[in-house]
């Protein structure tokens, strides 16, 4: 090829440092092939220009319209119409956490046996294992469970999801059972921001007080109507967005009003990889009385059983704020092109360590301080698994306290 070498174009992608397996960055390879075809521009533009086929045009554009509708599809959710109806059986890893819809009630995750069948635009899956949940360190569990749940996508911009699980507590000798619903809507407002609105209803029946669901008695429900504004990627601005949601969390016989807003925001430098981070959420009592409710997705990391069993039930009074407010801070290092990979089938990405401080103000001000450690593992590039670890003082309990979060797109 040297000796040939005045006798071809010569362009050269600069990807050797993208492993074969990283499907995510497809967008970034089709930029660098385009930046390398344009260092040859002028030898492009000396060749002859070819002479279309006509009998292809019709083909094409008809080939192009189907793109055009799978990025439409995919673009909202990453989902794609199956047109065959074959069963998956194999392992599967769910999460609460890891979708854009906060779950308030129950957050955990569960690793089984997994099956799932999907036709066009509707999925739906069961899961039977082990659920875990490692959130803080003053209350791990780990139970049996059976999960399912059920996706439909319509309109390109919209799902509706209902799901369910049964949980044995052998602490309690009881069952406890869980079910929610999600009505969905994403829609992009160009490169203004993209908009969400979501209402989704949660439930526990609880009749053994199981400790696995964050001290919820008996019968709990929660209803919760979101609007939220995500804001678009730029150099330095990694992600933000706002939201506004009203809440209605009750027993069945007695139901109370919230409003909660929310916010974040994270800043990293392109160059190094130093960020910071920023997220609060505000829950108001729109019935004028106290004993506002923590939830974990508040992501208050704390031991301490009277801030997390406060206003869950709605029968004991214990403390008059009309607000609780969270304020969790970040600061670490990510480094930019850090992406090392196991024999190229588990690629780790997004990895960070820094420290936090989680800060809560309810009448009375309690904080929690210390490191955190998170990195996302990808098999093959297609499925992910988020993964952080933290440990610190919790000051509310005066006592340290760990915790692990697990993170699974859906």
């Amino acid at each position: 090829m040297k000796a040939l070498e005045d006798s071809f174009i010569w362009i050269r992608n600069d990807v050797e440092s993208i492993s074969f397996m990283e499907f995510a960055k497809v967008m970034y390879l089709q930029e660098k092939g385009y930046e390398a075809a344009k260092a040859q521009s002028e030898a492009l533009e000396k060749l002859k220009r070819g002479v279309p086929v006509l009998s292809f045009a019709k083909r094409r554009e008809a080939l192009d319209e189907s793109i055009r509708f799978a990025d439409r599809q995919y673009a909202a959710y990453e989902h794609l119409c199956r047109f065959d109806d074959a069963p998956a059986l194999g392992i599967g890893i769910w999460s609460t956490l890891g979708n854009a819809v906060r779950s308030y009630l129950i957050n955990d995750s569960t690793l089984g046996v997994s099956y799932m069948v999907s036709k066009r635009t509707l999925s739906v899956e069961i899961n039977g294992g082990l659920a875990f949940n490692w959130a803080r360190s003053g209350q791990m569990r780990t139970v049996p469970a059976i999960k399912t749940r059920l996706y439909y996508y319509f309109l390109d911009h919209w799902r509706v999801a209902f799901g369910g699980g049964v949980f044995y507590d052998s602490r309690k000798e009881g069952l406890l059972f869980s079910y929610d619903g999600l009505l969905e809507g994403r829609y992009s407002l160009g490169r203004i921001a993209d908009l969400r609105m979501s209402q989704t209803f949660e439930g526990l029946f609880n009749d053994r007080n199981s400790r696995y669901v964050e001290a919820f008695p008996g019968s709990t429900c929660l209803a919760t109507s979101t609007v939220t504004l995500e804001l678009p990627s730029l150099k330095w601005l990694e992600r933000g967005s706002v939201d506004l949601a009203y809440q209605a969390y009750g027993d069945y016989q007695r139901i109370r009003s919230f409003l909660n807003p929310h916010g974040s925001v994270k800043i990293r430098d392109p160059f190094i990889g130093i960020y910071l981070e920023g997220k609060t959420s505000v829950r108001f009592a729109l019935d004028g009385k106290g004993d506002v409710p923590l939830f974990i997705s508040d992501r208050f990391r704390t031991n301490h059983d009277p801030l997390i069993t406060q206003g869950h039930d709605l029968t004991v009074s214990s403390n008059p704020s009309k607000y609780l407010a969270v304020v969790n801070l970040g600061f670490g290092y990510q480094p930019v092109s850090y992406r090392p990979t196991f024999g190229e089938m588990f690629l780790f990405e997004d990895s960070r360590v820094g420290v936090f401080v989680d800060l809560l103000f309810n009448g009375d001000f309690f904080f929690s301080v210390g490191l955190e450690v998170e990195t996302t593992i990808s098999l093959l590039g297609i499925t992910e698994l988020g993964i952080q670890f933290y440990g610190g003082l919790d000051w509310a309990s005066r006592y340290p306290i760990w915790g692990v979060f697990f993170t699974v797109p859906h």
